[in-house]
């Protein structure tokens, strides 16, 4: 007779798969202040398509050194920040993020999956600190 020996699972992988694709957004910090959307743009586009690049301004309309640019696709966003973080740009370095991803960003989940991600959420609230703008 011979004995049946039930083999044991193997180990699943934990992987995520929602909002791989993209889009996906970079932050970038210790930008010269004089620097334009195009400007931007135009050093960011080697890395695919960009679907919107934002300048952010102080409270009292001046340039803050910092800007958004959002691409199709999060595997572009991951290279430029791979391979622009740290980068000399016009004698300042810069530092490129990944940004999580945003509620915004999810507006083509369900309703009920999109609010659940905090999209239905009031905007926070800004306060200013010592000539910085921080969040509530």
């Amino acid at each position: 007779r011979q004995r049946r020996v039930e083999e044991k699972p193997k180990p699943r992988l934990n992987i995520s798969i929602k909002g791989e694709a993209g889009p996906a957004t970079v932050f970038i910090s210790n930008l010269d202040t004089e620097a334009s959307p195009e400007d931007v743009k135009t050093c960011f586009k080697q890395f695919g398509a960009i679907k919107a690049c934002t300048l952010l301004y102080d409270h009292n309309g001046k340039a803050s050194g910092h800007a958004e640019v959002t691409y199709s696709t999060k595997v572009a966003a991951e290279e430029a920040a791979a391979k622009l973080n740290n980068a000399l740009a016009d004698g300042r370095r810069l530092t490129v993020r990944l940004m999580p991803q945003t509620a915004s960003q999810t507006q083509n989940l369900a309703p009920f999956a999109a609010s659940a991600l905090g999209a239905s959420r009031k905007p926070r609230k800004h306060r200013r600190a010592g000539g910085r703008m921080d969040l509530d």
